[in-house]
């Protein structure tokens, strides 16, 4: 596969039968009923479900779709539900809801699945900016002016472990000794501003989802990157918990209660990551405050919410894992001089490219020697 360009199957007149069923008198509950039913034609033909990627990495279609579906409710309200399920059906029904052909079907659901991977989830699985030295350890004193706001104002502390103070050693098993800096870390990734902007009123145009899956108002989108930097997008953690955090292995859930949450974790082999000590993590409630009376705003739930229901999308469909080996195999996580972290699919392609053409360079080499 050379590259993910725009669906030539997802065009116009895709877009209109998904916009009949929206405004159809058709209940929801109906158009979930028929996007599952769709779904499980695509499963059952392996040819169009298998999404593979230079055989490094490979993801099952039919999960992403059942996945984006199961979680629209949390993610954006009825209204995300709604939309999940008139874009699957749409793929097997005309505006009159005539079946439209099985290979017709295969091909519309095997292109949107790739489309919701590779112009929606990767922003939220892409790679986020490293900072380095100095800056990371001393983000009280270096970072942002919204950072220290929001370190100030959560006290310096990370809620999930108890953990607190810029720097702090906490002594395991009686000789182990590890440092720990608290970030302040986004909740939604910076990388979900790069969203690319064409084709704003397709369906399935990348801002057109942040729009009907995740709920976000237009005079928020029109404005994303200053949302994302708001300190309402921000939660101080310590380095484990937040490069778990921010790979989606765990998420906070919103009580009854205002401003407090439980932790869900969708990857178990990184739980150790939240706590060092309580084993029960699942169970303690975590309430936020502005410790630094300063009136800070505190962590938004909706971006909570979006959070969380992501991370269930990308690991119950396997995206999580698919990007994650992906991206593994780029030169940032390989090569001492990297190319710059990807911005698109596209740049994924060209590294993981690049990787593999090297490696078969130094294994023909060795074979002469």
């Amino acid at each position: 596969m050379a590259s993910v360009k725009e669906s030539q199957v997802l065009g116009a007149q895709f877009d209109h039968r998904v916009k009949c069923l929206l405004e159809s008198t058709l209940t929801t509950e109906a158009l979930v009923s028929a996007a599952r039913s769709i779904i499980s034609s695509l499963e059952s033909v392996e040819h169009f479900d298998v999404f593979d990627i230079l055989g490094v990495s490979s993801v099952r279609l039919h999960g992403v779709l059942r996945a984006m579906l199961d979680h629209a409710n949390d993610c954006g309200g009825p209204e995300a539900l709604r939309y999940s399920s008139s874009t699957i059906s749409a793929c097997g029904l005309d505006e009159h809801l005539h079946e439209i052909g099985l290979t017709s079907t295969l091909e519309a659901l095997r292109e949107l699945a790739i489309t919701w991977i590779t112009h929606f989830l990767f922003f939220f699985k892409a790679p986020q900016p490293y900072t380095a030295g100095a800056e990371r350890e001393n983000m009280l004193h270096t970072g942002s002016v919204t950072q220290k706001q929001v370190l100030r104002r959560d006290a310096v502390r990370n809620p999930v472990n108890g953990l607190k103070g810029e720097e702090c050693t906490v002594i395991l098993d009686g000789d182990l000794d590890l440092t720990f800096y608290m970030f302040a870390v986004h909740i939604l990734p910076p990388t979900i501003g790069k969203l690319p902007r064409e084709s704003p009123n397709s369906i399935v145009s990348p801002f057109n989802m942040l729009r009907s899956y995740c709920g976000l108002p237009d005079s928020a989108l029109e404005s994303i990157n200053c949302h994302l930097e708001h300190p309402s997008n921000y939660i101080t953690l310590d380095w484990g918990c937040q490069w778990a955090f921010e790979l989606f292995h765990w998420s906070l859930i919103r009580t009854e209660e205002p401003n407090s949450y439980k932790i869900k974790v969708f990857n178990p082999e990184h739980r150790y990551r939240l706590s060092l000590y309580d084993n029960v993590i699942e169970t303690k409630v975590i309430t936020f405050k502005d410790y630094g009376n300063e009136d800070v705003s505190l962590p938004d739930p909706t971006y909570f919410r979006i959070h969380a229901a992501i991370a269930g999308v990308v690991h119950d469909s396997g995206v999580a894992k698919f990007l994650d080996d992906l991206l593994q195999k780029c030169s940032f996580f390989v090569d001492e001089d990297p190319l710059p972290l990807p911005e698109s699919f596209d740049d994924i392609l060209r590294d993981v490219r690049i990787q593999l053409m090297k490696e078969s360079f130094y294994q023909a080499k060795d074979l002469e020697e």
